[in-house]
């Protein structure tokens, strides 16, 4: 995938600005900080990540 800061035609400011929005839309560790967002540790149990048994689709395939 290329991106502005590849392209050889783009200028410093462009790409700083770019740098700028990213930190203000929270699309970096520093712009999230900055935004409120905090990371710590989950209450929650982990959820399993698999496929779902079952289901309509899984009895019209075995008939």
């Amino acid at each position: 995938m290329a991106t502005v800061e590849d392209d050889a035609a783009r200028s410093a400011a462009l790409i700083g600005q770019l740098h700028r929005y990213r930190d203000q839309l929270g699309l970096t560790p520093g712009g999230m900080r900055d935004n409120g967002w905090t990371f710590g540790r989950s209450t929650e149990p982990p959820r399993s990540v698999g496929r779902a048994t079952g289901g309509s689709r899984a009895r019209a395939l075995r008939g």
